[in-house]
């Protein structure tokens, strides 16, 4: 059997997840999590959305799964350590950075990460939450 490259995420507190995508990280972390257990997903999102602005005063995004995560990783909530795999296959890697809403491109053999969001211009947060999140996949394939 075929395992799924997986993205290896930290969270504040030291715990470790590894997920095939975004779908399969909210639920790892909805599961883990004490006060929110059993909770819809939009729900949790929600709740920890509210943590984080009661934590520090960092807006976490909650009206998609991708955006939450890159919020999380923008603001030092999570931070992406790398890959279950080293050397992943360019279509393995094209199709894991998919399922976090993200596309990666080959330039001389080399992935380069983006999103359609980080090229449009302006200082509005949810931009800036993309270029930290694609920031941190680029920094984890080039460890």
């Amino acid at each position: 059997m075929n395992n799924p490259l997986n993205v290896i995420f930290k969270t504040l507190d030291g715990k470790t997840f590894n997920a095939p995508s975004s779908l399969h990280l909210l639920h790892q972390l909805n599961e883990d999590s004490i006060a929110n257990k059993k909770k819809s997903l939009t729900k949790y999102m929600k709740a920890t959305s509210k943590a984080c602005k009661l934590y520090n005063g960092s807006e976490v995004f909650t009206h998609d799964r991708d955006a939450f995560f890159a919020s999380l990783v923008a603001n030092g909530f999570m931070t992406v350590e790398g890959f279950s795999k080293s050397n992943p296959k360019p279509v393995e890697l094209t199709k894991t950075l998919g399922r976090f809403g993200l596309k990666v491109e080959f330039k001389d053999s080399s992935p380069l990460v983006s999103d359609t969001l980080i090229k449009k211009s302006g200082t509005n947060p949810i931009y800036t939450a993309f270029r930290k999140y694609v920031d941190s996949f680029q920094s984890a394939l080039n460890n």
